[in-house]
C-alpha cells in the first residue's frame, strides 16, 4: 500500500501518491525523483493538430548544454556524469554509465579520493555528494549557500559553485545552442 513514510531525514512518497501534471516529465536519479514542465501547444491547437486542420508550429528549440569549470580553467563538458576526487573511481559495472574521472589536489587531505558526482538532467545539473569525509557546499547564484550531507543530491543551474576543499571549486556554466535538427527546409 502507498503512503507517506519518514525514514530518518528523508521522507519518501510512494508513487501510487505522487501527482504528476499532465506537461511535466519525471526524471529519476538513483533516489531522487524531479518534473520538468514541458512547453505545451494550447488545447484548441493541440486539438486541430490532431484533426488535421492546423500544423504544428515550428518553433526552434534552444538546448541547455552545461559545463564545468575548475579553479585551473579546466573545462569539462557534461555530456556525460563527472566524478571529481583526490583519486576517482567508479564501480565497474557492464553496461553502467560512461563517466569522467578528475582528480584534483587536496595538501590538506580535505577532497575524498570519490568526492562528488554532477550530471546533466534535461535543463539543470544534479550534484551528488559521494558519502565524502569533509562533505560538499553547494552555492547557488542567488547566493543562497547548503552544505549537502554524505550522500545528498541537488538540482542547481547556471552560476553554483560547488566547492569539495582544500581550494577545490568546481563552477557551473552554461552554454545556449540552437538546435538544428528542428529546422525544416523549406
Amino acid at each position: 500500500m502507498g503512503g507517506k513514510h519518514e525514514r530518518g531525514e528523508d521522507t519518501v512518497i510512494s508513487a501510487e501518491e505522487t501527482v504528476i501534471a499532465e506537461d511535466q516529465t519525471v526524471i529519476s536519479v538513483d533516489d531522487t525523483i524531479m518534473t520538468v514542465p514541458e512547453p505545451v501547444a494550447s488545447p484548441e491547437l493541440r486539438r486541430r493538430i490532431t484533426d488535421g486542420a492546423a500544423e504544428a508550429p515550428h518553433i526552434p528549440r534552444s538546448t541547455v548544454v552545461f559545463f564545468l569549470r575548475t579553479v585551473t580553467g579546466e573545462r569539462y563538458s557534461l555530456s556525460t556524469a563527472v566524478v571529481f576526487g583526490r583519486a576517482p573511481r567508479v564501480a565497474r559495472i557492464p553496461g553502467g554509465d560512461v563517466v569522467q574521472l578528475v582528480s584534483l589536489p587536496s595538501r590538506e587531505g580535505r577532497v575524498s579520493t570519490t568526492h562528488v558526482e554532477l550530471r546533466q538532467i534535461g535543463g539543470v545539473v544534479v550534484v551528488t555528494d559521494l558519502r565524502s569525509t569533509n562533505g560538499t557546499r553547494v552555492t547557488l547564484a542567488s547566493g543562497v549557500s547548503r552544505q549537502l550531507a554524505p550522500g545528498d543530491s541537488m538540482a542547481i543551474g547556471e552560476g553554483a559553485v560547488v566547492d569539495i576543499g582544500d581550494g577545490n571549486r568546481i563552477d557551473v556554466m552554461r552554454e545556449t545552442t540552437r538546435d538544428a535538427s528542428n529546422d525544416i527546409a523549406r
